[in-house]
This record gives structure tokens, C-alpha cells and sequence, in this order.
């Protein structure tokens, strides 16, 4: 059987948990066989961006609920991820309604910033 990225990734992760009122937390953890990393590189695997904004959409819809479609209003990607790396998501939904999901990738002890988006739920009808 043959997983969908979408499969795979809540396969990948922990149920979100909350921080605070609009904050919650989501981990990630994809080895070297994750569907995510296949042909982007070989040899030297990093997650697509792609696959980072899959996350965030999977993500909002386990928080907020179904949206019809997201858009990316901004996306910056600062630090590739690699296979093997611990990740955790922070989504939070700003006062103004603005939804911003940041990625941190472990270092060692530190986890930094690898990702940030903020994206933009469309709802139709």
C-alpha cells in the first residue's frame, strides 16, 4: 500500500497540542525513507518547500477545521531539513486573524528556524 503525502505526513507526526489561547505546538519526524524527501536530492535529501506548506495546511485544518483552500501570503525558507531531523511546527492565529506557521529544525540542543508562512484560509459558499 502505497501512502499519499498527506498520509504520510499525520503518519510523521504528533496530534497538535496547545500552547496558549491562538498557539499551538505540533512535532514532526521524518527519517531517510519519508515519501517527502524522494527525488529532492538524491543523495543529499531536503524537504521541499512544497512539503513544508502541506504541513502548515495539515496543520491549520487539525486546529481550525476545513478551509476550502489556503494561500501562502509570504513564505521564507532559511534552513534546509534534512531527514532525521526533529521538527516543531508553532501555528498561531493572530488577533487581526492573520495565521502564521514557523517551523524550527533541531541543531543539536537548539531548535531554529527553518521555515516561516503565513497563509491565508479561503472559504467558498
Amino acid at each position: 500500500m502505497t501512502l499519499s503525502l498527506e498520509e504520510a505526513l499525520l503518519a510523521a507526526s504528533r496530534p497538535a497540542e496547545r500552547v496558549e489561547d491562538r498557539h499551538w505546538t505540533k512535532a514532526f519526524f521524518f527519517d531517510e525513507g519519508f515519501l517527502g524527501f524522494q527525488g529532492h536530492f538524491p543523495g543529499h535529501p531536503v524537504l521541499p518547500a512544497m512539503t513544508q506548506i502541506t504541513m502548515a495546511r495539515l496543520f491549520f485544518r487539525e486546529v481550525v477545521g476545513p478551509a476550502d483552500a489556503l494561500t501562502v501570503v509570504s513564505a521564507k525558507y532559511r534552513r534546509p531539513i534534512r531527514p532525521r531531523q526533529p521538527l516543531i511546527a508553532h501555528l498561531v492565529i493572530g488577533a487581526s486573524g492573520k495565521v502564521t506557521v514557523d517551523i524550527h529544525a533541531a541543531e543539536g540542543e537548539t531548535f531554529l528556524v527553518a521555515s516561516s508562512m503565513q497563509i491565508k484560509p479561503l472559504i467558498f459558499g
